[in-house]
């Protein structure tokens, strides 16, 4: 047995010295870092590893030390081996951050949300000062960019230079600050294909309009010369990229985007995740379907700012529905699928179309994700023939519960006479967002007839409601679950609110363990509750505490207060959790207003 002994100082273990100061906060270390000199040999380098130079000209941590001050520029330069990661926050930072001098030979990170420096046409110096920095420094693994414009030439040619030659870059998320020119893409576009390095490229702008606008190509004009890849007899360069992840939406408007995403597809056959900008007309589908066969590797597609009214193609009302299927069926062995504000209620048979094509294709038994919340309106009996339909789902998102989008708009749910078509396969679950419908129409029924007729609408509901807690309880793996229920009407106004029925009526899946809240017993493993989207649940003291009690490792759980009919509601349910938090120090209570 190892004894310790009290002559040997704890600065000289370097793994209790380490597990001291991954236990201390910034500020701790600050604090540490002040006590004598030895302190601050020791504790300063860690303060260093994170920096970010923030908009107040000061650097985080250091909030008396100017970023441009000496004592500053003297940190920087003797802990350069230390700094790990930077964040510029602005234009005013960027001569303290990026001296010409300095090389920090283990910086993996650079963000850089200069947006003032990007913006301003004459601030050249600015970025050349920049694609320098990422030059000189050959450790960068990551680069972010923000508000970049894609519009300058000069500048992407520069950095599309550099892109070929670093050594170790794997992972550039450039965001556009303004309209991109094509010519500019391909500058950057080029160094990716030229960089034995890139594996994740996400180019995106940073201003969307609702959908990609279209521009038909004048059929007199001269077709576009592509010329981002070398020909097959040029031996300037690679002819595939590395790229595993792509994210492509520039804002590149007319066929210019179509052209470009058709030639980093053809060129990228290690591709595994793709975001793309839908095709607009149905031979760019056809080039689009012909190109995912390069992509054998293609396991995750997402379908970003459809607007299917502004289609140029209208007489085709097919074109849709054929849009999703073709996608789908183009991926052999499909694991998640999404779809991005996609705008189709002028085509109902889109998103039916859509649950098919990923049911049917063998998807049914490679899909793992899910992912429906930016949609307009996904039909009930699609929702439920999903759940039906793929067993290895971890992860079904239909409700958006982290935006701002009101119920009213959020209008995906499962109507509970869809229900009764069957249980749910996917038993692996881990993650469920989901709502449930129908029960309004229930009670206004019941509403109009006899008493003896009330009694059985009652009965029915309950019904509903047992087939719900049934259908959540077999999902024993369940760890997030997001619940939304009944829908708002259309014609809800500030001076005419639908108010919901009392608490804990038995008309309605309200949560209680009087409707029957105790079925979901063997959701051992939940961890998150939310439920910011419910307008009608009746969580008492009693419920709080069944699930402090029977979910072990419930850590998080959200309330709403948005409805003026549920605030007190609401605040109370909080209330009983918040009482709770002497049981479980861990549970973290919060209200979404």
């Amino acid at each position: 047995m190892h004894h310790f002994s009290l002559s040997v100082p704890v600065f000289d273990i370097p793994h209790l010295l380490h597990e001291v100061i991954s236990s201390l906060t910034p500020y701790d270390l600050t604090v540490c870092a002040q006590v004598s000199s030895r302190w601050n040999y020791l504790f300063e380098p860690f303060l260093w590893h994170n920096l970010n130079f923030a908009n107040h000209g000061t650097i985080t941590h250091f909030t008396t030390l100017s970023s441009s001050s000496p004592g500053a520029q003297t940190g920087l330069y003797r802990n350069q081996h230390t700094i790990r990661t930077i964040i510029i926050e602005n234009g005013w930072a960027l001569d303290a951050a990026l001296p010409e001098s300095h090389i920090y030979p283990n910086l993996t990170a650079l963000t850089f949300r200069a947006m003032d420096t990007w913006s301003k046409a004459t601030d050249k110096d600015g970025l050349v000062r920049m694609i320098r920095f990422l030059e000189r420094n050959t450790s960068l693994q990551t680069v972010r960019l923000e508000v970049f414009p894609l519009h300058n030439d000069v500048a992407c040619k520069m950095l599309g230079d550099v892109l070929k030659t670093h050594p170790s870059l794997k992972d550039l998320e450039i965001t556009g600050g303004a309209q991109a020119n094509r010519s500019s893409v391909e500058h950057i576009l080029r160094g990716v294909v030229g960089s034995c390095s890139i594996s994740v490229l996400k180019m995106v702008s940073a201003f969307h309009h609702g959908c990609v606008r279209i521009q038909s190509q004048d059929p007199s004009s001269p077709p576009l010369v592509f010329s981002l890849f070398p020909s097959s007899s040029s031996t300037q360069g690679p002819t595939a990229t590395r790229l595993k992840q792509l994210w492509f939406d520039p804002d590149i408007h007319g066929p210019e985007y179509h052209i470009l995403l058709l030639a980093l597809l053809n060129h990228s056959p290690h591709l595994e995740r793709l975001s793309f900008a839908a095709p607009k007309t149905p031979y760019q589908l056809a080039d689009l379907v012909s190109a995912f066969s390069k992509n054998p590797k293609l396991r995750h597609l997402e379908l970003i700012e459809y607007n299917t009214s502004a289609l140029n193609n209208s007489n085709n009302n097919d074109y849709p529905a054929d849009l999703i299927q073709a996608t789908t069926s183009a991926s052999s062995h499909l694991h998640s699928f999404s779809l991005r504000s996609f705008q189709t209620r002028a085509n109902s048979s889109f998103i039916d179309r859509a649950a098919h094509a990923l049911v049917h294709h063998q998807h049914s038994r490679t899909l793992e994700r899910l992912d429906f919340c930016k949609d307009d309106e996904v039909a009930s009996k699609d929702l439920q023939l999903l759940l039906m339909s793929c067993p290895n789902l971890t992860s079904f998102i239909v409700i958006d519960v982290d935006g701002h989008e009101s119920t009213t708009k959020n209008r995906s749910r499962i109507h509970i006479e869809d229900l009764a078509a069957g249980g749910w396969v996917c038993r692996g679950l881990k993650e469920l967002s989901i709502g449930f419908t129908g029960f309004s129409a229930l009670t206004s029924s019941s509403s109009s007839s006899s008493s003896s007729s009330s009694s059985d609408e009652s009965a029915t509901a309950q019904y509903y409601t047992t087939l719900i807690y049934n259908h959540l309880a077999s999902l024993p793996h369940l760890q997030t679950l997001c619940l939304a229920g009944e829908l708002l009407p259309f014609s809800v106004s500030p001076r005419d609110p639908w108010i919901p029925p009392p608490p804990s009526s038995s008309t309605y899946f309200d949560f209680s363990l009087k409707t029957g809240l105790a079925k979901l017993a063997p959701l051992k493993n939940v961890q998150t509750l939310n439920l910011s989207q419910w307008q009608h649940f009746w969580i008492g003291k009693a419920e709080a505490a069944w699930m402090v009690e029977q979910w072990k490792g419930l850590r998080y759980v959200t309330l709403p207060v948005q409805e003026p009919s549920i605030v007190s509601e609401g605040y109370k349910a909080a209330g009983h959790f918040m009482n709770l938090i002497a049981v479980r120090p861990s549970l973290i209570v919060s209200i979404k207003v």
